[in-house]
């Protein structure tokens, strides 16, 4: 006879789990309210519907919002119309006279869910929630398909299994979730941070990958718990950052969630932080009852998978060919490699793990690997550069300066038409190994056309190479560099790379001038951007304008550099960076300035295309600059990322806001459903890392 039978077994493990998640995960007073209300927003308000409510004191919802019925573009300002509604409402019963029935309701809601004293400033804190129960209910069906994988993970590093749930407050388990400040995948992480723990290049982005990106997450939130010693924190610091988190301990002289949610403050410490782990709180209680809430789930079932480390460069179609599946099943399995690689018809580096259906047979696939020629050390060292296209520029004749058909060309940058090329454009110029595989693949029609009619008539030399051109400009007695040396700034040289030379024009299909910037235009402009870099006289270092997103950190990493020594060298007493202004970085060698251009532009580049793959421009409207206005404060209150309001408005200088200036703004929908939700006080960027953020994150990475 049992001791316990099963049943009670289960309850009592129930129990004990509860009692365990308590621990570790308390619920203090000042939060429960929050964890109510995202619990209702998760549960029982639809996508369709949103609640006004106050900002503070988050149960007192004054309103639920039908929008079903009204248009999109009109919505913002029905939102705004039933706040001001409110405001009116508010102002005369903080007046005290004699109530109306809606009067005497609000005062009942302030009785029952804060304090009478809190009438005061209420007028100012009505804030809308859109409601999330359809997505949260997707991202339940969605989480079957990884939960026993992020628990594996979780218990690795030995931590709590309930951290598994955290992806529904910041993507609904969405691995193919992008927001529209750049976060990207199941865990939302940005470049910055991203890069710390996992690949993040121009051709691959393991964000995208869920087992990857997952075991990034159990690594930071390991590091945040060290940092902090408290979960609730530790989450916290997901949201808010682990620098910001520290201050506020440092500051308060505690690590209590309740205290910290109470008294801390700071310009970034807002909504969406501060609710960051009451909507974790109410993830979890909805997750462990996820069929009780919605008992129509339909779990979606894992994936089986295997991966194999590939040794050789290849690409994704011969991958296909040798084992026998579609490239759509082939982007599925492996969702890190980025659109990139396919448009461009590169080869997936060697020693990258890709991931296959279980059905291949990795033997085989091995077999047939073995016959790919590996690449010798010269080849291996030889890479693809970019050319940036300017006024008088054509494809033919930039086809002919670095020695490849104008097919190819056409074919590598998805070009159908030769005369379609603009100033600013940039253009990918294929290494000798990856002209091969071109060759070996089916070209566009319209690139065959090219080739049939003029490749004939034209000799297509092969050109310098960019470092020999590198070479000339770097003689202070070269007339290359005297040509593009600028007066204007300083007493340095200009560094010219093929990002910025001109090609010897033709007389056919002269490129043509964008005067005007097209709003619904997904094409990089390299225009936008200040991508100059000029060799300082006497000195081993090269001299930049700050770019909108760049960092110390980003620099360091391009040019193969620390980031002290980027500090000392101008000496900086912080890591902040002001948009427009110079800065030195360090330069050992000319390998590492051709890698420091190629992943600026790559980077600047991968941002854009990421975007435009969910978002798109719709219209855009005039704003006129007001005291207090910054550039960034416009772009976050607009939903929007700095760079793209920098892209319509590129005659403006950023660096230097002005009051009355009017700016275009551009007005952005998703394409899809991948956009994670969006809160209001959400920064459109990220945060500055301060130092000891950096030094912590980077022993994570060890």
């Amino acid at each position: 006879m049992d001791l316990f039978p099963k049943k009670q077994l289960i309850l009592l493990f129930a129990s004990f789990s509860i009692y365990a998640s308590a621990q570790l995960f308390p619920e203090p007073d000042i939060i429960k309210g929050n964890v109510q209300f995202w619990k209702k927003i998760y549960s029982e308000v639809l996508l369709e519907e949103g609640l006004l409510h106050d900002r503070d004191y988050p149960l007192i919802i004054y309103e639920k919002i039908d929008l079903s019925s009204i248009p999109e573009n009109k919505r913002s300002e029905h939102i705004e119309s039933r706040k001001n509604t409110y405001v009116t409402v508010l102002k005369g019963v903080a007046e005290k006279s004699r109530l109306d029935k809606e009067q005497k309701r609000l005062l009942e809601l302030f009785k029952a869910h804060a304090s009478l004293d809190a009438l005061k400033g209420a007028s100012d804190r009505i804030r809308f929630q859109l409601g999330q129960k359809q997505r949260f209910k997707e991202g339940l069906e969605r989480s079957f398909m990884y939960l026993d994988t992020i628990s594996s993970i979780l218990k690795k590093y030995g931590l709590p299994d309930q951290l598994k749930y955290l992806p529904h407050v910041e993507s609904s388990f969405d691995p193919k979730a992008y927001s529209r400040v750049g976060a990207a995948g199941m865990w939302q992480f940005m470049r910055s941070t991203g890069k710390l723990f996992m690949t993040i290049n121009y051709d691959i982005d393991q964000r995208l990958d869920p087992i990857i990106s997952s075991d990034a997450a159990a690594r930071l939130l390991s590091l945040n718990f060290e940092q902090l010693q408290s979960w609730p924190l530790a989450i916290t610091a997901y949201n808010h950052g682990l620098s910001g988190m520290k201050k506020a301990v440092n500051t308060l002289g505690t690590n209590d969630i309740g205290e910290i949610l109470l008294k801390h403050k700071s310009p970034s410490f807002k909504f969406a932080s501060k609710n960051f782990y009451a909507s974790f709180i109410a993830a979890m209680r909805l997750a462990d009852s996820a069929f009780h809430y919605f008992p129509d789930l339909i779990p979606q079932k894992a994936i089986a998978r295997q991966s194999l480390l590939i040794d050789v460069k290849v690409t994704p179609l011969q991958l296909c060919q040798m084992t026998g599946i579609t490239l759509d099943l082939f982007k599925q399995y492996n969702p890190s490699i980025r659109p990139s690689v396919y448009s461009q018809k590169k080869r997936i580096p060697a020693g990258y793990s890709v991931s296959l259906p279980d059905t291949v047979s990795i033997e085989k696939l091995q077999v047939a690997l073995a016959t790919l020629k590996p690449e010798s050390p010269q080849e291996s060292s030889e890479k693809g550069s970019y050319y940036t296209v300017r006024r008088g520029d054509n494809l033919i004749g930039i086809a002919r300066k670095y020695g490849i058909s104008p097919a190819e060309l056409a074919s590598i940058n998805s070009i159908v038409k030769i005369n379609k090329i603009f100033e600013g454009q940039v253009l990918r110029i294929p290494d000798k190994t990856e002209i091969t595989v071109i060759a070996a693949s089916t070209m566009d029609s319209a690139a065959i056309e090219i080739t049939d009619s003029i490749s004939d008539t034209l000799n297509l030399t092969d050109s310098s190479k960019i470092m020999e051109v590198l070479n000339e400009v770097m003689e202070p007695e070269s007339s290359i560099a005297s040509t593009f040396f600028d007066s204007s700034e300083d007493n340095s040289t200009n560094i010219i790379s093929d990002t910025l030379l001109s090609s010897p024009a033709v007389s056919l299909n002269e490129t043509c001038k964008k005067d005007s910037m097209d709003i619904s235009s997904s094409q990089f402009d390299a225009t936008v951007y200040d991508l100059g870099l000029k060799l300082v006289p006497g000195a081993s270092s090269a001299s930049i304008k700050v770019n909108i997103g760049e960092s110390i950190i980003r620099y360091a990493e391009w040019m193969n550099v620390s980031v002290s020594s980027i500090i000392r060298l101008n000496d900086m007493k912080n890591y902040s960076l002001k948009l427009g202004k110079r800065i030195n970085i360090p330069v050992y060698s000319q390998s590492d300035l051709k890698k420091f251009e190629t992943s600026r532009l790559e980077y600047l580049m991968a941002i854009e295309e990421d975007f435009y793959s969910r978002y798109q421009v719709v219209d855009q409207f005039s704003y006129t600059l007001k005291r207090g206005d910054s550039f960034w404060k416009i772009s976050s209150r607009n939903k929007i990322p700095l760079w793209l309001l920098k892209k319509v408005n590129k005659e403006i200088d950023f660096s230097s806001p002005k009051r009355g200036i009017k700016i275009k703004i551009p007005v952005v929908v998703a394409k899809d459903s991948h956009e994670p939700p969006f809160l209001e006080d959400a920064p459109a960027g990220e945060p500055v890392i301060q130092s000891e953020t950096i030094e912590s994150l980077e022993e994570a990475k060890e």
